[in-house]
């Protein structure tokens, strides 16, 4: 939470926005696969990559300024088609095994800053 409120709060570079980056889930989606994995015999003796995908902050900082304009926009040069992502799981099982739907990153950014809209840790 603390790296995800860092990005989108505009105390990271455009740099870094643009180049630093890994691959995401939401907790929701994660406990919905652990509930699936439970109820569902297929799924038993398989290991299962929950991930909704890679990512680059940048892309999280889009999602939150769509969902708040008060926000920063962060790098206007980033381009998510041109990103290089490292880690790219293959997820294919979850989808086969558990039907596992992902909460998309837009989704899961407007969920968060309206929580911290909440919390009133932002205005």
């Amino acid at each position: 939470m603390h790296d995800w409120w860092t990005a989108v709060s505009g105390k990271k570079d455009n740099e870094y926005l643009a180049i630093v980056g890994s691959s995401w889930i939401d907790v929701r989606d994660l406990a919905q696969a652990h509930v699936l994995a439970i109820q569902k015999e297929a799924a038993g003796g398989n290991r299962i990559i929950i991930s909704e995908g890679p990512y680059k902050w940048q892309d999280w900082v889009n999602a939150a300024h769509a969902a708040e304009p008060k926000l920063p926009a962060g790098n206007p040069s980033y381009e998510p088609a041109k990103a290089v992502h490292y880690i790219k799981y293959d997820v294919s099982r979850a989808k086969k095994l558990l039907g596992l739907e992902y909460i998309s990153i837009q989704q899961s950014a407007k969920d968060m800053v309206e929580n911290f809209k909440e919390k009133k840790w932002i205005a």
